[in-house]
């Protein structure tokens, strides 16, 4: 007689598959707050060395500026505004607009959020500073008298 062998079929039950996909859900999950925390830095990142060397570019023109006209650059929430003199006004063909990214909004310790750097010596007339956030991520950048960035928190 013969014996007829009968092979097991091997196979995953219901329960370990469910449990396989809920340990994957929950790592893409984390994964995903990860990803979002890590890309809301990097922009705010960006945005606050963009800005700063736009303060500093502004700062330069001020100076060296043989009309000697002041450089003012006026933040207006999620968008700012380089122009020539100390007052600020939107049909001014010398307005350079910059935009910032998609949920980044900026904003300042100086009257009418317009910070003005003094032609030939590059002061401001207060010290403040310009904060950037997206999220509850913020940033700051603080300028002295002397319209110098100082500090970078």
């Amino acid at each position: 007689m013969s014996r007829v062998r009968t092979k097991a079929l091997k196979a995953f039950t219901t329960i370990e598959l469910l449990l396989v996909v809920a340990i994957m859900a929950i790592l893409a999950t984390s994964a995903m707050a990860f990803i979002v925390t890590y890309y809301t830095t990097a922009v705010v990142d960006s945005e606050m060395n963009i800005i700063r060397v736009r303060l500093q570019r502004a700062r330069q023109l001020a100076v060296g500026n043989a009309t000697g006209e002041a450089y003012s650059i006026k933040f207006t929430g999620s968008n700012y505004i380089m122009f020539p003199g100390t007052t600020y006004s939107v049909s001014d063909p010398d307005n350079t607009v910059f935009t910032m990214d998609t949920g980044v909004f900026v904003s300042t310790t100086f009257s009418n959020d317009l910070v003005t750097f003094n032609s030939y010596t590059g002061r401001v007339t207060s010290p403040g500073s310009v904060t950037i956030q997206a999220g509850t991520f913020t940033k700051q950048i603080i300028i002295n008298a002397l319209g110098i960035v100082e500090d970078i928190i």
